[in-house]
């Protein structure tokens, strides 16, 4: 099956797409040939996690896609036997890489959402109440990013409060979010 997605000129459009149909999470990529269409593959199988996909983020590049999925989707990573949601990277053409470890969080605080990426696909941000690298003990909810050449971070620290929405720019230097709490 192949889609034409086309702007209001009716021109073709290039570039890549995140389509969420149902359970299954599909990424659809342009052709060799700018305008010839989309060929529609499955970024997971169905059977991974229990809830599967969830705030699925492309590059700027359409090279790179960042989500939340409650699966063991990396060969050899951290085990999720739990279910517990983590963030996971997936470059065109490569592997699946989870960012993220919330196994040790206590039930509710395995939250992990509004995952967000840079153009190039070499940052990733998200929101997650888990204490993802020792601190965050009261698990609120708080942004964390992981880069590619540096590892995870934590970036909003605030007892009793809560961040929300976190986006990064497209140069992967600026990060905004909302948070109830006096930074």
């Amino acid at each position: 099956m192949a889609i034409q997605w086309r702007n209001s000129l009716g021109s073709a459009v290039a570039g890549a797409l995140i389509v969420s149909a149902g359970i299954s999470h599909v990424r659809a990529e342009s052709s060799a040939q700018p305008g010839a269409g989309w060929r529609i593959s499955q970024l997971a199988g169905a059977s991974e996690g229990t809830t599967g996909a969830r705030w699925a983020a492309i590059s700027g590049s359409g090279d790179v896609v960042a989500l939340t999925h409650d699966g063991d989707l990396e060969p050899g990573a951290p085990a999720n036997p739990g279910g517990r949601p983590n963030a996971f990277r997936l470059p065109n053409g490569g592997a699946w890489r989870q960012l993220s470890d919330t196994r040790a969080a206590p039930g509710g605080a395995a939250e992990l959402d509004h995952t967000t990426i840079d153009a190039t696909g070499d940052a990733v941000a998200f929101r997650s109440r888990a204490d993802l690298v020792g601190a965050n003990a009261d698990r609120s909810a708080e942004v964390f990013t992981w880069r590619e050449a540096g590892g995870l971070a934590q970036h909003s620290r605030a007892s009793g409060a809560s961040a929300e929405a976190p986006v990064i720019g497209r140069d992967g230097r600026w990060l905004a979010f909302w948070h109830s709490g006096d930074l």
